[in-house]
């Protein structure tokens, strides 16, 4: 197995234990961070695999693992941290990868727990690549979702980046298999609420993912209500504690906001895009994002 050396540096209050950590086509290992002879605090993260191309694999997962951790993107798909070979192995290494800076913060052994976690099942590495990507075209530091309201847009570039946000994160849930299953013959809503059997079906899927279908998940609603909003009434099941005045926060079940999600990837996000689609905002992406990075991360049995 050859080594690399990462960008990422881990600090000695997070790494727990030295232990080897294995992966499916790799394992990772912590190597004391080493300047002018002296020990530092910290730890390289070094990837142990058969070459660079597999090193590049998790180099990436690594950074979907931030920022799943992260709810927003915190590198792009093309500037992951730096990676170099420990010895001369005889491979062609990218130069586009020569220059790239390194990084050192809080949760890369997190990032690593999950990465290593992910790449047993294709489900779960591609649900990582596809979240960072999606977080790529539109994602929100959490305190940009504090109660307080932002004006929409009105610039129809940040509604095509929203839209094509939401209909990547709704295809992680698809990823998971997680989404609703219905058709003609057996519809999802039979005179508006849930036919009995596709919602059984749902919440079985669910409980078998380790999801807690009796846990809500809050909904930031935000001003008065959107076109998007008097196009689809949300079921919403009581307001959240720190609602008041024109925030309008509220609990919503699992299965009825998978739902919700799907009609909104299904009706505004995609095909050809109609007058509500002017109506997306920061919020309904961030929905979408926080529900599905927490349909994820208890697939994994990871919690935050």
């Amino acid at each position: 197995m050859r080594k690399y050396k990462t960008g990422y540096i881990a600090s000695s209050e997070e790494v727990s234990s030295k232990s080897e950590i294995f992966g499916k086509y790799f394992s990772i290992i912590y190597e004391p961070k080493v300047i002018d002879d002296r020990i530092k605090d910290d730890y390289y993260v070094i990837i142990k695999t058969k070459d660079f191309q597999n090193a590049r694999k998790v180099n990436q997962l690594i950074a979907s693992s931030l920022s799943l951790i992260d709810a927003r993107n915190f590198f792009t798909l093309d500037s992951i941290p730096q990676l170099v070979p420990l010895e001369k192995y005889n491979e062609e290494i990218p130069k586009s990868h020569s220059n790239v800076m390194s990084v050192g913060r809080l949760d890369i052994p997190e990032a690593i727990n999950i990465a290593t976690k992910a790449s047993f099942k294709r489900k779960y590495y591609l649900s990582l690549l596809k979240y960072q990507l999606a977080c790529e075209l539109h994602s929100n530091d959490i305190m940009d979702l504090y109660p307080q309201y932002y004006n929409l847009s009105r610039n129809p570039a940040d509604h095509l980046r929203i839209a094509n946000a939401i209909i990547i994160f709704y295809s992680i849930i698809e990823e998971l298999g997680l989404e609703i299953r219905a058709s003609k013959k057996n519809p999802s809503k039979i005179n508006g609420k849930w036919n009995p059997k596709i919602k059984a079906e749902l919440e079985s899927r669910l409980s078998k993912s380790n999801i807690n279908i009796n846990e809500t998940i809050d909904w930031s609603l935000r001003s008065t209500p959107t076109k998007i909003e008097k196009f689809k009434n949300l079921p919403l099941v009581k307001k959240s504690n720190w609602s008041t005045f024109n925030i309008r926060d509220s609990e919503i079940l699992i299965v009825d906001a998978i739902a919700h999600v799907s009609w909104l990837r299904s009706k505004i996000a995609s095909h050809k895009l109609n007058k509500a689609f002017t109506s997306l905002s920061i919020y309904d992406v961030a929905n979408v994002n926080l529900l599905v990075r927490r349909l994820l991360l208890e697939s994994l049995r990871m919690f935050w």
